[in-house]
């Protein structure tokens, strides 16, 4: 035991004395100490498990003294905690220690009841990992009192892997799941595990459309600073709001790894790693509020009408949903564009002084903005049957549950929309190394700067075929590009896909613009897909620009939710 350390006596005793946070920055740092912690906290699960399969009753506290009282006091030897702790918790998980002469009456009941106290759960990474102002996730820092947190402590293991879900963060939106592989020699290999294998069903069989939206890694505080504790965290919105108080998790996971052509990028292994958990969202359920917006409407100059129709409140998020009407001019979402990103709003939200507390989609200065918000999902529908012109975007964004004021306003400042363009520019390609071409259209420019060689299509295409003529790129833009559709056509009249591969940066750095403007640097590419020949010319087409409409003058006043029981 390091000079340091403090030992299992004394985290129980700050424990039940409300004083654990006066050790936890040593105790973040210290492995042992970690683990001596979660021993305290698991004991008191267990406990917790055994006694209350009911609230207790008023008779409990004599109960437990007269136990107390009748029960000899036990002491057992502490084991050495080896270097990695796994002694001690495999000694731990075979020997349940009951300090009594410790453990008052008084104080066992405050352990048990509560369960309170600074566990490493989801929400202490969370902190650790959004530990600055403008991603810091409140309602997940909160996520023990809104009842949305659960342990899973799910391990499943086959052909020497493990699979262990450790705690799961639920509400009516979106799910939070930390989670670790490790391969036969104990290594962490998570980037092998398919997370949307998980699927999340409520008690009726009704899915909930679980979409992975992101996954990050969950740091650890060491004497160093932050590093990475081994366990990531999937993060998976809702499409369908769950309609029973019980859902369920389950992840046939019957394969890990990857599938290549190439021997060097195949790992990928079939077997079992299934699990399931059933968990309670009552709470979570409760919390949630639908508001009705009326006559939020907006018609822009190009003749496109949008609609903003409810508010919903969840326990850890809210969402926003808007319904436009889209112009004649656009692109329809029959066309292969994914329709996710096919209409999207820019917006931020007021207080009643004007103060800017989120943003989603709009360049605001840094100077007027609390960066409160965070957009996790935007997910979109075709709602009209009959035609193809009605899409229903609903928004989902957190950090902000708990700091949306009365009255609030929503400030709407831009939407893009794919509109049919056919702006060209050919290049010579004898002449490209020397006399790099610049294309411009909308406020965009891209330059092509030279051939490249040729490129394996299947990386970036999917329906890739073969080797593909690649082309090195640059250029600034300030609609959506990654939506855009091109095309090249070389000088005998064939037709080629054209796909540019990104690798660049997004800055604000046209705020009056309202967006992001995208930079493609000189590691960027355009695949000329299934061209396997330099042709003489090639000519580059924009088929659709997926354009930004900036200049809105539209808000709108959200009504005040209702007070929570």
């Amino acid at each position: 035991m390091g000079q340091n350390c403090i030992n299992q006596e004394r985290i129980e005793e700050l424990m039940i004395q409300k004083q654990l946070g006066t050790v936890m920055k040593h105790i973040e740092g210290c492995i042992a100490c970690r683990l001596r912690l979660e021993a305290c906290i698991e004991e008191g699960q267990m406990l917790k498990d055994a006694l209350f399969h009911a609230q207790p009753d008023e008779d409990f506290t004599a109960q437990v003294m007269a136990g107390i009282l009748s029960t000899d006091s036990a002491s057992i030897e502490e084991q050495q905690i080896s270097e990695d702790g796994e002694n001690y918790r495999g000694w731990f998980r075979r020997k349940l220690r009951i300090r009594w002469p410790l453990v008052t009456a008084a104080g066992l009941l405050l352990v048990l009841l509560s369960m309170s106290f600074a566990q490493p759960t989801i929400a202490n990474w969370i902190k650790s990992l959004f530990s600055t102002t403008d991603t810091i996730d409140v309602s997940l820092l909160h996520s023990e009192q809104l009842g949305i947190h659960h342990f899973a402590n799910i391990k499943v293991s086959d052909k020497g892997y493990t699979l262990e879900i450790k705690e799961v963060v639920v509400d009516t939106a979106r799910a939070l799941i930390a989670y670790r592989l490790t391969d036969p020699s104990g290594k962490v290999v998570n980037d092998m595990f398919d997370r949307d294998l998980i699927a999340f069903t409520d008690a009726n069989g009704k899915s909930l459309g679980a979409r992975v939206t992101g996954n990050d890694f969950l740091p650890e505080l060491k004497d160093t600073g932050y590093v990475n504790s081994g366990y990531r965290i999937a993060k998976i919105s809702f499409v369908n709001t769950p309609e029973t108080d019980t859902i369920h998790m389950n992840g046939k996971i019957d394969h890990i790894g990857h599938a290549s052509d190439k021997p060097r990028f195949n790992d990928l292994l079939h077997g079992d790693w299934s699990f399931s958990m059933e968990i309670d969202i009552t709470l979570a359920r409760k919390k949630m509020q639908v508001i009705p917006l009326h006559d939020a409407k907006y018609t822009s100059p190009d003749g496109t009408q949008i609609e903003a129709t409810k508010l919903i409140y969840h326990a850890s998020a809210y969402q926003i949903e808007f319904q436009t009407k889209i112009s004649l001019a656009a692109v329809r979402p029959s066309d292969p564009i994914h329709l996710n990103d096919y209409h999207q709003l820019g917006f931020y939200l007021e207080d009643q002084h004007g103060n800017m507390i989120g943003r989603v989609n709009y360049a605001a200065n840094d100077k007027d903005e609390d960066y409160r918000s965070s957009l996790d999902n935007v997910y979109c529908r075709n709602d009209n049957k009959d035609s193809s012109d009605l899409i229903t975007c609903i928004y989902t964004m957190y950090n902000i549950r708990d700091n949306v004021p009365d009255p609030a306003r929503i400030v709407v400042k831009n939407y893009n929309l794919p509109v049919h363009s056919s702006e060209s520019v050919t290049v010579n390609m004898k002449q490209l190394s020397s006399h790099p071409v610049i294309w411009k259209a909308h406020g965009d420019e891209l330059t092509v700067m030279k051939v490249d060689g040729f490129e394996d299509s299947r990386p970036y295409v999917k329906l890739g075929k073969g080797t593909s003529l690649k082309l090195i790129v640059s250029g600034v833009f300030r609609n959506n590009f990654e939506d855009d559709q091109w095309v090249a056509t070389d000088e005998t009249g064939q037709v080629y896909s054209l796909y540019i591969s990104h690798s660049g940066s997004s800055n604000y750095k046209n705020v009056e613009d309202d967006r992001m403007t995208h930079t493609l640097d000189n590691y960027s590419f355009a695949l000329v897909d299934g061209m396997q020949h330099i042709p003489k010319q090639l000519t580059l087409t924009r088929k659709v620009t997926d354009k930004l409409f900036t200049g809105l003058e539209w808000s709108i006043l959200l009504p005040a939710r209702t007070q929570e029981d």
